[in-house]
Order: C-alpha cells, then sequence, then structure tokens
C-alpha cells in the first residue's frame, strides 16, 4: 500500500512539474513573439526591448485573436486597410496581404489598432473570412 502512495504522489508531482514547464515555456514563447514583434515595428529604438516593455506588450497579444469568421452583408467590422501602419521608426514596414494573410505571422503592432477597448472590437482582414479580435483588459 505504502509503495502505491509513493507511486501515487510521484506521478502527482511529476504532472505539476510538467504542466508548470509547459506553462513557462509558453510564456517564454510569447515573450520572444512579442519581442520579435516589436523590433520590426520599433527598429533601432532600444527602449521597446527592456522586459517591462515587452511584458505589457505580451499582456496586449494575449488578448488578440485571429479567427476564421465568415462575412456578413451588414457587418461594421473596421477594415485592417483603413487602419494606419505604425512605421514612424521603420519605414520599410508593410501592410499585410490579404491574397496570402497568415494568421500565425500577423503581427497587430504594426497597426494603430485600439489595444485597450472597453469591449470586444473586431477588425476584417480586407476580403478574407479573417476576424481580427482584441478583448478588453479583465
Amino acid at each position: 500500500m505504502k509503495f502505491y502512495k509513493s507511486l501515487l504522489v510521484a506521478a502527482f508531482v511529476i504532472s505539476a512539474f510538467g504542466q508548470g514547464f509547459a506553462q513557462s515555456s509558453t510564456q517564454a514563447d510569447a515573450t520572444r513573439k512579442t519581442a520579435s514583434y516589436l523590433a520590426e515595428v520599433y527598429k533601432g529604438m532600444p527602449e521597446f526591448s527592456e522586459a517591462d516593455r515587452i511584458a505589457a506588450f505580451a499582456e496586449m497579444l494575449g488578448r488578440i485573436e485571429v479567427r476564421e469568421e465568415a462575412p456578413v452583408g451588414n457587418e461594421d467590422y473596421i477594415k485592417l486597410s483603413s487602419i494606419a501602419l505604425v512605421d514612424k521608426y521603420n519605414p520599410e514596414i508593410r501592410r499585410d496581404n490579404h491574397q496570402n494573410f497568415q494568421p500565425e505571422n500577423f503581427n497587430p503592432f504594426k497597426y494603430f489598432l485600439d489595444f485597450h477597448p472597453k469591449k470586444e472590437r473586431k477588425y476584417r482582414v480586407d476580403n478574407t473570412a479573417y476576424v481580427i479580435v482584441i478583448s478588453p483588459k479583465k
């Protein structure tokens, strides 16, 4: 009986450790992705590579989802093409091409999106089924 109890405790500890590792790995991936996005937009601006700034932008990135949603005739989503680019620090920034839009590579920081909406905000990637959804901060 003692053996089974020890085995159960060991399994629980290993499971908890694995979940903690996966969570920290996911967080590290999000931090790297955020840092990469900021480096693209704020080229040559070292203050955007500071840990606290990256953490703030990572929080925003965590509230952004790109999902497929069939367009409807009377939707009032803002078209991504109507949003200005953040190109002050990197004039080489280009809009995402709707013809081969890749949600997994979408850098929302390239656009002057409302990252702090009071309610869920949706933007339509022009001529696609993709919608960018920004949730309010909880």
